[in-house]
């Protein structure tokens, strides 16, 4: 923002290194360099409610996410208060286009808070994890 002042701040759009070079009045110089990477973040919306009420609305709970991510693995669970494991699956096309529908063992679930975890990996990358929670409403 600012090349000769003391602070400055900077929004890089892409990895770049940065050098600090200080002079004093006598001409000696030292400088320090710094890294900085900018990580490309898979853009997933987690809704944080749904109504699985069949009203063609909401009636899933899935990850939204960029279909030209390359996703590599995939598992998504869905956990009812008490810590049991509800809803489980790997397969990518199934969490994506139909998610959780609101039921457990062919019953319809009561309204309430759920939490999730959704593990991902996509390419060559680390395995991410994201967790929270959704309503169900009805």
């Amino acid at each position: 923002s600012c090349p000769t002042c003391l602070e400055t701040y900077v929004i890089p759009e892409n990895s770049t290194d940065y050098v600090l070079t200080l002079t004093d009045v006598n001409g000696c110089s030292v400088s320090a360099s710094l890294a900085i990477a900018i990580e490309d973040f898979t853009d997933i919306y987690m809704p944080n409610v749904f109504s699985p009420n069949r009203d063609g609305q909401n009636d899933n709970f899935r990850p939204h996410f960029n279909p030209d991510t390359n996703f590599t693995e995939m598992s998504f669970s869905i956990f009812d208060r008490w810590g049991n494991r509800i809803y489980f699956s790997e397969d990518l096309n199934e969490i994506s286009a139909n998610g959780w529908d609101g039921r457990f063992k062919n019953k319809e679930l009561n309204p309430g808070v759920f939490v999730y975890m959704l593990e991902y990996k996509i390419a060559d990358r680390e395995l991410q994890i994201l967790k929270g929670d959704v309503t169900l409403v009805r």
